[in-house]
């Protein structure tokens, strides 16, 4: 009796080994994060989300400003100020983002006249126009403009819990700081650190480079919650990057 039903519990999880689904990691590319791309599983999502310090180093472009058109996928987008990247022209078609479809709607729709903060990636379509796209699986790089704040409503900053803001009709929860504060900490940023993409263990990683002195960070981390924010989480992901 005891070696049947022992048999009985091999079978049984064999039969639910079988059935688990594997994560296949192998097609998910650095393009695919950059961009968002909706056909990665939630688990994979989790893995490659995107950090605040990570997506001021690796976007091509971080600009403030105001939509002025929506269209069905893109966004006509007018540039009040250029943090990071160089641009000849005052405006952007921007690809918009679209959360999966297990994440229901966007919590606050796109309409003309809204003030983001973006953090872009440019795309080029093979001859077409140059549409740029928003960095992140999980919209990181899109951060609301209002009042002269800015709301912080896809990225996780450790030691601070998000609060919740009626924002363009609709209660959500997000981090919030002054305008001011976050231009400063962004500029001050790439004066200190540099991001580059690296080959660890036959990987490619994005790997922060301090590029200041210890007397600057030290300066830079008393600026605010938000920049020593930024100085700790560089730090410490770059320690970890390094020890793997």
């Amino acid at each position: 009796m005891i070696q049947k039903r022992f048999c009985h519990l091999v079978l049984i999880t064999i039969v639910i080994v079988q059935l688990s689904p594997a994560v296949d990691n192998s097609h998910t590319t650095y393009e695919d994060i950059l961009l968002g791309k909706n056909n990665i599983s939630d688990m994979q999502i989790d893995m490659q989300s995107i950090a605040l310090p990570e997506l001021i180093g690796i976007a091509d472009l971080i600009v403030l400003g105001k939509i002025n058109n929506v269209y069905d996928k893109l966004l006509h987008f007018e540039i009040i100020n250029i943090l990071v990247g160089d641009l000849n022209q005052n405006s952007l078609v921007i690809n918009q983002f679209t959360p999966k479809k297990s994440d229901g709607p966007r919590k606050i729709p796109y309409k003309a006249g809204q003030k983001y903060l973006f953090f872009l990636h440019k795309k080029d379509n093979e001859g077409e126009d140059i549409h740029w796209s928003i960095i992140g699986l999980m919209g990181e790089g899109e951060m609301l403009a209002l009042y002269e704040n800015i709301y912080f409503l896809n990225v996780a900053i450790e030691g601070l819990e998000k609060k919740q803001y009626l924002l363009n009709g609709t209660y959500v929860n997000a981090f919030m700081f002054k305008k001011s504060i976050v231009i400063d900490a962004i500029n001050s940023y790439v004066d200190c650190f540099r991001w580059t993409l690296t080959n660890i263990n036959d990987t490619s990683r994005w790997i922060p480079e301090v590029i200041c002195d210890a007397m600057a960070i030290e300066k830079f981390k008393r600026e605010s919650e938000l920049h020593n924010f930024l100085v700790t989480a560089t730090l410490k992901s770059r320690n970890w990057e390094l020890g793997r």
